[in-house]
């Protein structure tokens, strides 16, 4: 593959996709240097072979598996279940709630529960650490299910050795006393919604009479981030922000949440999809543009203080750091596959039907099996071949093809149950950012 060659704010570099290298050639200081790699760690196969799994489909196309058997096959570590796919909220860019997809009193039953963690352990082998994802809707509204899971797994744990781990994701407005302790006596990892500050929470964040969440939802959380610190010394509880097109300050969004004691943050960009015909305030072109600009200006304030020797703020922190993890992981060669979509991501609906992740939850175009049967190997196997074929077809020369994982397969997925066509706009924010990020990486290292 050809280097490539391009100009960020008036230096010159040359990138060799092959290796992740780059260089300055003609500079004044000195001859054009070759600079490490964004990141030379080691990478670990992130596959494993193929195992015997004889479920439906698995004769008729393990003959043209090919390189999609770790894929078709992989032995699973996690699975996330929708107790609740009813919700207690209406937010204002949630897909689920425009499509009709949170169907009110929706709730998984103990049975498909139970059926589901059957699964998890039939399917996954020789895997001893196991984790459980409770997911929505929103989740607590399915507490009762919850607690029968739990009970169900210790149970199992001793009866076949496995290890569980348990995750929820709140919307954080019904975090009781009795749910907190709950959560914290079953050490489970909890990620809590909160969109920074509230003007930007209430804007969006809404219940069904329309009225904002910040209030109820900090209260709640506080209270169980104090029982964490006096049951678990030293856990956080998560935080997951989501930006849209009209609250896209990431720094600001960052800082209000660091103010209120939370060390993990995750901040991420709402998109549309082309399964839902409908706008949950996603990114346009000219968002992106608008947090790529903002970005640099944090990079150009990181490049400043280190000249003066003066400290970081903790956003910066996380942009400079941020860096070192890039290029860590090669693409898989099928587009949108490191999140673990299909694999890792795997959710259960509150009918037991299996989904290649939660944002396909009540897309039947999108089943791929369901915990009873197993996986659907035709479905599963034409789900990766779609997602391979659009990254030969449309990546294939690109000089980042080496290091961009594509967008999430979600994003680009549609109602017939294909994928593609890939966003122009996707391709040329990312190529650009990656440009812009070497450029911070060879500034901040000289």
């Amino acid at each position: 593959m050809r280097k490539h060659r391009f100009t960020y704010r008036g230096i010159c570099f040359t990138y060799d996709p092959a290796t992740g290298r780059y260089s300055v050639p003609g500079r004044e200081d000195g001859p054009g240097e070759e600079k490490p790699s964004l990141s030379d760690a080691a990478r670990k196969p992130c596959l494993e072979a193929p195992p015997p799994m004889p479920q439906r489909g698995r004769q008729d196309v393990e003959g043209t598996l090919d390189t999609l058997g770790p894929y078709v096959y992989h032995r699973p570590r996690r699975l996330q279940l929708a107790v609740s796919q009813s919700c207690n909220l209406a937010c204002r860019y949630c897909y689920l709630h425009k499509c009709g997809a949170n169907c009110p009193q929706t709730m998984m039953s103990d049975k498909v529960a139970a059926r589901s963690i059957d699964y998890l352990v039939r399917e996954s082998g020789r895997r001893q650490e196991l984790t459980i994802a409770f997911i929505g809707g929103e989740p607590v509204l399915g507490m009762s299910v919850i607690e029968s899971v739990v009970s169900y797994c210790k149970w199992l744990q001793k009866k076949q050795g496995k290890r569980f781990r348990f995750q929820i994701v709140t919307n954080g407005t019904l975090l009781t006393e009795s749910v907190n302790r709950f959560l914290v006596t079953n050490e489970f990892g909890v990620v809590v919604s909160i969109d920074g500050y509230r003007e930007m929470h209430d804007a969006m964040r809404v219940d069904r009479t329309e009225r904002g969440t910040f209030d109820t939802v900090m209260r709640n959380t506080e209270a169980l981030q104090q029982s964490l610190s006096e049951h678990r010394p030293g856990r956080s509880v998560g935080i997951r922000a989501t930006m849209t097109r009209n609250y896209c300050d990431a720094r600001r969004i960052h800082a209000a949440l660091v103010a209120n004691g939370y060390r993990e943050v995750v901040i991420s960009a709402n998109v549309n999809s082309p399964l839902h015909d409908v706008d949950n305030h996603g990114f346009s072109a000219e968002t992106w543009q608008q947090v790529f600009h903002a970005t640099e200006q944090v990079m150009l304030s990181i490049l400043a203080k280190k000249r003066a020797a003066t400290p970081l703020d903790s956003y910066e922190s996380r942009i400079r750091d941020s860096l070192a993890k890039l290029g860590t992981r090669q693409p898989s060669g099928i587009l949108g596959q490191n999140c673990g979509v299909g694999r890792n991501a795997m959710a259960v609906g509150a009918d037991g039907s299996l989904f290649p992740c939660h944002r396909y939850l009540g897309t039947d175009s999108f089943v791929v099996g369901d915990v009873l049967a197993g996986k659907d190997f035709h479905r599963l196997y034409r789900f990766f071949t779609l997602c391979r074929q659009l990254r030969q077809e449309r990546c294939a020369g690109c000089w980042l093809q080496n290091r961009c994982e594509g967008p999430c397969v979600w994003t680009i997925s549609r109602p017939d149950g294909t994928v593609g066509p890939l966003d122009g706009t996707y391709c040329t924010i990312v190529k650009r950012e990656m440009e812009r990020d070497i450029w911070f990486h060879y500034c901040y290292g000289s």
